[in-house]
């Protein structure tokens, strides 16, 4: 190991956790995560992606919205109050603006 600028004993030196008084202590334990924060974790990630799944589904609803407005005919477009100009202007929109 001579010769090598970071061994693995300076490694284990370095990055040995340190205590309160600010020394470092030899750890040999594997790391330990406390139950509460892993269901804190599991209760984000379960939030994160239900986060996500809200807005495919309401870009898709969007999507798909704006493409029948696109074929619907002059009559239908009177009976929800809207014009051509209005319908064709919103079917252009892409499907992550509201």
């Amino acid at each position: 190991m001579i010769g090598h600028a970071f061994s693995r004993v300076a490694a284990e030196r370095f990055f040995a956790p340190r205590t309160p008084s600010g020394t470092r202590k030899e750890c040999r334990t594997p790391l330990y995560i406390e139950p509460r924060f892993g269901r804190k974790i599991n209760i984000l990630w379960d939030f994160a992606v239900n986060r996500v799944l809200r807005h495919l589904y309401i870009w898709q609803d969007r999507a798909e919205q704006r493409g029948r407005l696109s074929t619907m005919d002059a009559r239908m477009l009177k009976d929800i109050g809207i014009t051509r100009h209005d319908a064709a202007q919103e079917a252009r929109k892409p499907f992550w603006t509201a």
